[in-house]
C-alpha cells in the first residue's frame, strides 16, 4: 500500500507550489488485494464532503472484501490509511483557514518560531500560500544564549530554504552568553530560574512583539501539549495581540504524519531522540516509545527544573495563563503530581 499525491491544476509534482495553490491536491492510496485490479481510493484534499471521500474508500474495500472471502488485515490498514490521509486534509485545511484569516484581518501578524516539529508545519503552510517572501507574515525568533548550535544553523538554513529573514531577538544590552554570565554569574540559571526566564526568555519575547507592533501572534500550540494548553481553540482573543493557533487540534502523531507525508524539513535533533527542542541546558532525549503519549513531545524540557512553588516547570513563562479565569482553571487541577507535560526528570550519562 503506498500513500502518494497526485496533481491537479495549481500544485507542483512535489506537491508545492510557491504561492497559494489553485487547486486541489489527490491522495491516493494504492490499494492492493489478492484481486488482479489494483484500484485507487481518492482522498480529495478540497472539493468533495469527508462523507462522499470516506464512502469511497470503504466501498472499494467492501468490494475487496466480497471478493477474497471477507475483510483481511490489510484491508482494515487501507481503511486506517485513508481516515489518517482525510484527517490530514481537514487538519491542513483548517489550519491554513486560520492563516489566511490571520493575514486578511490583521495589519502585523507574526509568527514566534522556535523550530520545534509544529513550528515547521506552519512555516511549511505559510511559504506555501506566499505569505513568508512576502513579509505578510513576519517571523520572530528568540535566541536565548543557551540555544543548541544545531538550532541557530537549523534557522540559518530554514531562512533561505524558504526565503525569508527572521527577526532575531535576545537578551537586552547583552550581546552574547559570555556578556550575560559576567553581568549575572555562570549558569546564574540555577539559582535565580525566575530571573532567567525574565532576562533570557520573556523580555526579548515581549519587546519583540512590541518592535514588530504585532497585533496577532500565531504559534504552535497544541491541545496535547499538556494540560496547560488542553483548552485551546484555533483563536484566543487577548489584550494587545490574539493568538492564532492553528495546530490546536493536530496531535504530535499529526504532526509527524504531516511532515513525512510532505517531505517538511525539520530539526536535525530529532533524529537524535528529542521530540521537541529548548535550551541545550535542560533539554534531553526521550525514548520514541513515549514521544506520542498525552504531552510526550514536552517531556524531555526543562529537565530537573522547577517552579518556585515546587510544582514541575511546564512552561517559560511566555505562554502562562493571562488571566483570572484561566488561572482559576489551572488551579482547579490540583497538585502538581496530577499535571502533566513537561519537566521529567531523566539522568544524563
Amino acid at each position: 500500500m503506498t500513500l502518494k499525491p497526485s496533481v491537479v491544476s495549481g500544485a507542483s509534482p512535489s506537491g508545492r507550489s510557491s504561492g497559494t495553490r489553485s487547486g486541489a491536491r489527490i491522495f491516493s492510496i494504492q490499494l492492493t488485494t489478492n484481486l488482479h485490479a489494483t484500484p485507487t481510493v481518492p482522498i480529495m484534499r478540497r472539493g468533495r464532503s469527508r462523507e462522499q471521500r470516506h464512502t469511497r474508500s470503504f466501498q472499494n474495500t467492501l468490494q475487496a472484501q466480497k471478493t477474497s472471502g471477507g475483510p483481511e488485515k490489510k484491508d482494515l490498514d487501507i481503511l486506517i490509511a485513508a481516515s489518517k490521509a482525510e484527517r490530514l486534509a481537514h487538519l491542513e485545511s483548517q489550519a491554513m483557514q486560520a492563516l489566511k484569516y490571520t493575514v486578511e484581518n490583521y495589519e502585523h501578524p507574526v509568527f514566534t518560531c522556535a523550530l520545534i516539529a509544529g513550528d515547521m508545519v506552519i512555516l511549511e503552510l505559510l511559504h506555501r500560500m506566499d505569505y513568508l517572501s512576502t513579509g505578510k507574515v513576519q517571523v520572530m525568533f528568540v535566541d536565548t544564549f543557551y540555544l543548541f548550535g544545531e538550532t541557530i544553523e537549523f534557522m540559518r538554513e530554514t531562512e533561505e530554504r524558504y526565503d525569508f529573514k527572521a527577526n532575531w531577538f535576545h537578551a537586552k544590552e547583552f550581546n552574547n552568553k559570555a556578556e550575560l554570565e559576567a553581568a549575572h554569574g555562570v549558569d546564574f540559571w540555577k539559582e535565580d530560574l525566575k530571573l532567567y526566564d525574565s532576562i533570557c526568555k520573556v523580555e526579548p519575547y515581549w519587546r519583540g512583539l512590541e518592535t514588530l507592533q504585532a497585533d496577532a501572534v500565531i504559534n504552535g500550540r497544541r491541545r496535547d501539549h499538556g494540560f496547560d494548553r488542553a483548552f485551546l481553540d484555533l483563536y484566543e482573543h487577548e489584550s494587545g495581540a490574539d493568538k492564532i493557533n492553528p495546530l490546536a487540534y493536530f496531535t504530535f502523531e499529526d504532526v509527524w504524519d504531516y511532515i513525512k507525508a510532505e517531505n517538511v524539513a525539520y530539526h536535525p535533533l530529532h533524529d537524535k531522540g528529542y521530540p521537541s527542542i529548548g535550551d541545550a541546558k535542560d533539554t534531553v532525549p526521550v525514548p520514541k516509545s513515549r514521544w506520542f503519549e498525552y504531552a510526550g513531545e514536552r517531556l524531555g524540557r526543562f529537565n530537573g527544573l522547577t517552579n518556585d512553588d515546587g510544582s514541575t516547570k511546564t512552561e517559560c513563562g511566555i505562554h502562562f495563563p493571562q488571566t483570572e479565569e484561566e488561572n482559576e482553571d489551572v488551579e482547579k487541577v490540583g497538585s502538581s503530581d496530577e499535571k502533566k507535560g513537561g519537566g521529567l526528570t531523566i539522568e544524563v550519562m
